[in-house]
């Protein structure tokens, strides 16, 4: 970390801000594993700073989901879906649509930590459509059963079935074709 913190500070000094945007990057995911959440959103914040300033959506919308991660770590949810709305926005002008699926299903979650059933069923039913469009069949799978977890809260448990079974057939054809 101290090698890394170094390497940071000499693509600062040297004005290489793709460099130092990437070894933030870098160090923030290592900061996020370590536990030390507070200082990984400092160093993600600042590389979502030098990505904007690059004009690089596409590495902002990293930083934005890997800063919404942290918000979800940290009980800040309703950050968290600032970031991820965020996110979701940029890979989307990118044309990233399974990062575009993966963002909007983050938003979802996000969503549904909070109480905010209707708007999770909303984001996870976009992520659903993208992850289809596709062929995203992990992302069909994984959004599926979250959905169903939320039907399944809601007392629905017809339609949470149906969900379930669905993401189980989904992931028995991403299983396929992996």
């Amino acid at each position: 970390s101290a090698c890394l913190s170094r390497a940071i500070q000499l693509s600062r000094e040297l004005g290489d801000l793709v460099g130092e945007a990437d070894l933030l990057a870098m160090h923030g995911a290592s900061l996020r594993e370590q536990g030390r959440l507070e200082d990984a959103r400092v160093c993600l914040s600042r590389c979502l700073d030098l990505w904007e300033e690059e004009s690089n959506s596409a590495a902002a919308a990293s930083a934005c989901s890997c800063l919404g991660l942290i918000d979800i770590d940290l009980g800040g949810y309703a950050r968290a879906a600032e970031h991820f709305q965020m996110a979701a926005d940029l890979f989307h002008q990118e044309g990233k649509s399974q990062q575009e699926a993966e963002a909007l299903s983050n938003l979802a979650s996000s969503y549904h930590l909070q109480g905010h059933l209707e708007q999770a069923l909303d984001c996870y039913g976009r992520s659903l459509e993208i992850s289809q469009e596709i062929g995203y069949m992990q992302g069909c799978s994984q959004t599926l059963a979250n959905m169903g977890l939320i039907y399944q809260s809601r007392g629905d448990l017809s339609l949470a079935e149906d969900h379930l079974k669905r993401s189980l057939g989904a992931r028995d054809e991403s299983d396929e074709a992996g």
